[in-house]
């Protein structure tokens, strides 16, 4: 079986599969057709967010009993540095089974593990693990556990980062290990060398504790529309929407951004992206709705109906550094549009995200229920 998103609205890929369903070769992010072609008569269920929120903050709170230094790692993976609660709890493996079987026991949940001495292999041995189990990669014994494995089953080698090694002769994880590093960073850049220490064991990249927040670098929102969309109204509509999310997420966050980006994707999947900059640092979703809509005009040539849309903003500052003040009236504008925000924000935040909204976002805007219901989040780099 899988979980699977609506195909009505266009979201209709694979979220989550079953061990059964994966030695089939159904994979996350794959459509909902090419999964029934692999598996036939894979059961498909949809997905319940709220109930995957409940059980994952569930999970953690168990993780909490043996370490403070939890790292997630996207919704239901974390990371556990359990260096200092061996004297309490006795080795990294020993933790591993109390965990796994407090899981088990409260939450009637299996869980996959995997026990090393860094985050990457820690990461690799609960992928390639079988369900219900924990897999052990140690120093002595990492170059027989991992290096005959596809390049692929590491973390952050990406579809584009296998065919580029591949096509290099680089298939396995020792293949990588054994590569000169001069000529991975040739073509790949730092990344090539990145992958190189990974594949070697010289990850040392800490555990981060709970508390730890990522410092933003960039924020962006998007989303699949129901239909394909021509008309330039409902994507002025659409862009509005996001930049909200948008918005909001950088007032959280006590930031300004100073560069906008749109990436777009046709009804023939062809994928196109253009960026520019803004002449001050803005929290304003107005700012970013007209700056993005302007992008898309002055750039974009319409010759199919548009599937996709994301949005983004990066070159982020703190809003209370210290920037270069402008010797026309925007500051002040600016700082009015701010307050305004807050006040919409505070709005929703009482009395509920359709209390208050801009006017053109009464019509349909061609989005699928589940963003206009509010589970998607923007994504933070």
């Amino acid at each position: 079986m899988a979980v699977c998103g609506s195909t009505e609205e266009r979201h209709g890929i694979i979220l989550a599969k079953s061990w059964e369903a994966k030695q089939m070769g159904v994979k996350t992010g794959m459509a909902r057709w090419q999964a029934e072609r692999l598996c036939p008569g894979i059961i498909l269920v949809p997905p319940r967010y709220n109930e995957y929120i409940k059980y994952s903050k569930l999970v953690r709170s168990i993780y909490d009993r043996y370490t403070d230094q939890v790292e997630p790692y996207g919704i239901d993976e974390c990371w556990l540095d359990v260096t200092g609660s061996r004297y309490l709890f006795g080795s990294g493996l020993e933790i591993a089974t109390k965990i796994k079987e407090s899981i088990k026991k409260e939450l009637d949940l299996t869980v996959s593990m995997g026990v090393s001495f860094n985050k990457i292999f820690a990461k690799f041995g609960s992928d390639v693990n079988t369900p219900d189990n924990i897999r052990i990669i140690g120093r002595d014994n990492f170059r027989e556990e991992i290096w005959n494995n596809p390049v692929s089953d590491l973390i952050f080698v990406g579809r584009a980062t296998t065919k580029k090694l591949n096509g290099y002769g680089i298939r396995t994880v020792g293949n990588l290990a054994k590569a000169s590093p001069l000529f991975l960073k040739k073509i790949l850049g730092k990344n090539g060398l990145v992958l190189w220490k990974y594949a070697n064991g010289l990850d040392t990249s800490p555990v981060n504790s709970c508390e730890y927040v990522y410092p933003a670098k960039s924020i962006s929102h998007g989303t699949t529309m129901t239909s394909d969309i021509t008309d330039i109204e409902d994507i002025r509509r659409i862009i509005l929407f996001l930049s909200q999310t948008i918005g909001r997420h950088l007032h959280q966050l006590g930031l300004g951004a100073s560069s906008v980006k749109i990436d777009i994707r046709d009804k023939d999947l062809n994928w196109c992206s253009f960026q520019t900059s803004l002449s001050f640092y803005t929290q304003s979703y107005l700012h970013i709705s007209n700056a993005c809509l302007d992008l898309f005009m002055e750039k974009y040539r319409f010759t199919s109906g548009i599937r996709s849309i994301s949005i983004g903003v990066f070159k982020l500052k703190g809003t209370d550094e210290p920037f270069q003040l402008s010797l026309f009236p925007e500051d002040k504008r600016e700082e009015k549009l701010i307050q305004l925000d807050k006040t919409v924000f505070e709005i929703r935040k009482r009395f509920g995200k359709d209390s208050i909204k801009p006017l053109a976002l009464l019509d349909n805007t061609k989005l699928p229920s589940a963003i206009t219901s509010g589970l998607p989040h923007p994504i933070s780099r």
